[in-house]
């Protein structure tokens, strides 16, 4: 543990003021884990005492963030969390009518919960989160914070490195403050670690490799879809002087592998993507069984690794794995969407 983080521990509990935050609720790993990452961070720069709840995280198979990390904070285990603690009070229409347009687009089933959030349920839950603050004794639910710290998921490279912050609580920039929170919490527990070094050593991966994330799936739901000549034009343009001809592929469609493979024989293709993958899909992942979860996870997990300790790394930056991968590394690290968002 490092010493901020025992520093922080010391002074953490202090503050008279608490935040429980949940992790897990119902997005992708990598946003729930950013999401902590910026939560952490307010927390500090607000004098916030920081709590984590996640007993009933969407990634977990039996504990929750231990499942897979060392603990790093104070954890709490109510069940009321699992109801009353969320990252929205209420779901913003906007996104629900967004959701709905590609399922009928896509003659997708709707699920029933989505209809079910707007029952006389929530009504009574929001008259009762007054009341389960003081029982519990906490000051802040997720969704009170999320407002603020949502807006992290869109600042670029330029923003964090020029937004400093200097009080009593820290001193810098805000990305050498998310990469400080990456840094204290991304530990993985002794047996996960060997696990992930068992996956990785399968590969036979050479110590000299690009990384290269090209996602598919639900984020063609969200954001732009960049083509796989857009990614190899990156590359050529940063590999002219390594010269590296190793390629880790990160990617969530195999389709891509093959693509990869044929159109660019030049490079050896690496991929942990198993044949069967045509394209990530969170719904999908959360009615996955626990084992089937585990595995996916530790697959995820092996394949970030790959990537932060690649010589050179090409992504798209409007993508969250990618986006922690950025604030990680430090430098030879390039984006198709660089110039949308910078």
């Amino acid at each position: 543990m490092s010493v901020f983080c025992n520093v922080y521990n010391r002074i953490n509990p202090s503050y008279n003021k608490t935040l429980i935050f949940h992790i897990g609720c119902d997005s992708g790993f990598f946003s729930e884990y950013l999401g902590m990452i910026f939560a952490i961070s307010y927390c500090k720069l607000n004098n916030i005492n920081f709590k984590l709840y996640s007993k009933n995280s969407n990634f977990s198979y039996s504990n929750g963030w231990t499942d897979y990390f060392n603990p790093f904070c104070e954890e709490v285990y109510d069940d009321v969390h699992s109801i009353f603690n969320r990252r929205q009070r209420f779901p913003k229409i906007k996104a629900i009518i967004k959701s709905l347009y590609f399922k009928v687009a896509q003659n997708r089933t709707i699920p029933p919960y989505m209809f079910e959030r707007f029952k006389l349920g929530m009504l009574l839950q929001f008259m009762q989160e007054p009341f389960i603050k003081k029982k519990y004794g906490f000051d802040y639910y997720t969704f009170e914070i999320w407002s603020k710290i949502s807006n992290y998921y869109s600042y670029d490279r330029i923003m964090m490195q020029n937004t400093w912050f200097d009080s009593l609580s820290y001193t810098g920039n805000l990305r050498n403050l998310f990469k400080q929170g990456i840094k204290d919490t991304w530990r993985f527990s002794k047996d996960v670690e060997l696990e992930l070094d068992r996956i990785i050593t399968t590969l036979n991966l050479p110590k000299n490799y690009v990384g290269m994330h090209i996602r598919a799936g639900d984020k063609v739901q969200e954001d732009k879809i960049y083509d796989i000549e857009d990614y190899f034009k990156l590359l050529e343009i940063h590999n002219s002087s390594l010269r590296l001809n190793n390629i880790f592929l990160f990617t969530d469609d195999y389709r891509i592998v093959s693509k990869a493979k044929k159109n660019y024989p030049m490079y050896n293709i690496f991929t942990l993507c198993q044949e069967n993958e045509l394209g990530y899909d969170n719904e999908e992942m959360n009615n996955k069984s626990l084992n089937e979860k585990k595995e996916s996870r530790f697959l995820l997990f092996s394949s970030i690794q790959l990537l932060v300790k690649s010589d050179l790394f090409i992504g798209v930056y409007n993508s969250n794995p990618d986006m922690f991968i950025d604030i990680v590394r430090d430098s030879d690290t390039f984006f198709v969407d660089i110039d949308e968002i910078s």
